[in-house]
């Protein structure tokens, strides 16, 4: 958490275990599936808000003040999609939601969305330029929130770059040899 008093921690199974640091107890599990899957976690930088998969490809933000949950995104409906990474903007105003399908499916394929929190609306949705079912990688705004970076491996290809784009006119940058 922002203030170092809470750890959040995404387990295989789907479990996200929220523990108090200086009681050393824990306060509270989110989640579980009955498929297994990695559970992803990330604390709002500016506000007692924690983003964690609730399901494979549904997003929950907890208000950790009021206890209030709320599904701030769900993977489209075709297809099996998985999230892959969260990470909020420095100012704690966006979600970057990394996702992708969990078959190469290259009409599908990885994506990395940027969610207005307190909307909970889509801003932007860019693909990734790989589209293989052992694809992982990140995504990251720029403080400023201008960019979006993101890490892209193809571990079975030995492919591994990173790929920066404006969001405004939603064009690449660069991309990393």
């Amino acid at each position: 958490s922002p203030d170092g008093t809470r750890l959040a921690v995404g387990w295989y199974d789907g479990n996200v275990d929220l523990w108090d640091v200086p009681g050393r107890r824990l306060v509270q599990t989110f989640g579980g599936s009955e498929r297994p899957r990695p559970a992803h976690v990330a604390f709002s930088p500016v506000r007692n808000l924690l983003a964690a998969t609730s399901e494979p490809k549904v997003v929950t933000l907890h208000d950790l003040n009021s206890g209030q949950s709320s599904v701030l995104w769900r993977g489209p409906v075709e297809g099996e999609w998985s999230v892959r990474d969260l990470a909020f903007s420095q100012d704690g105003s966006k979600l970057v939601i990394y996702a992708g399908s969990t078959h190469a499916n290259p009409e599908l394929g990885d994506a990395a969305g940027v969610v207005n929190v307190s909307s909970a609306q889509i801003e932007c949705r860019h693909l990734a330029p790989f589209s293989n079912p052992d694809h992982s990688g990140a995504a990251r705004l720029s403080p400023d929130n201008s960019r979006l970076s993101l890490s892209l491996s193809d571990a079975q290809n030995y492919r591994y770059r990173i790929q920066c784009i404006d969001l405004a006119t939603g064009k690449e940058l660069w991309l990393t040899e």
